[in-house]
């Protein structure tokens, strides 16, 4: 009999740095919360968890797949099919996170992240 695989779920804006990434049975969004409002700036709080929620539409097997070969989250690109995988996820961005900042690198355009500095 095959293993059977425990269901992956994919969820926007985990980070900050990724349009979304497929998090574990058992992780939970609410634990990321937590942490996002005891350890980020005070000033990125509301829009980290205003975007952080999973992903509602339907992702392909063959999707979930692919990424998970190549890496958790969708922050370079990952060609499946001759095609940027990004754009599968590009387009149900647009629907179910309107008026979101995300700009292919970060969900903070423009702004210096004070954490990294050059030394």
């Amino acid at each position: 009999m095959p293993k059977m695989r425990p269901k992956m779920r994919w969820a926007w804006h985990v980070h900050h740095e990724a349009l979304a990434e497929i998090v574990e049975p058992g992780y939970s969004l609410a634990s990321r919360r937590r942490y996002i409002k005891q350890n980020k700036p005070v000033h990125e709080q509301e829009l980290r968890l205003r975007l952080i929620k999973y992903v509602k539409g339907r992702v392909p097997e063959k999707v979930t797949a692919t990424a998970c070969r190549e890496g958790w989250t969708l922050k370079r690109p990952i060609v499946m099919d001759g095609k940027p995988l990004l754009d599968t996820f590009e387009r149900l961005h647009k629907k179910e996170c309107p008026g979101c900042p995300w700009d292919g690198k970060t969900i903070f355009p423009g702004q210096i992240d004070a954490r990294l500095r050059v030394i």
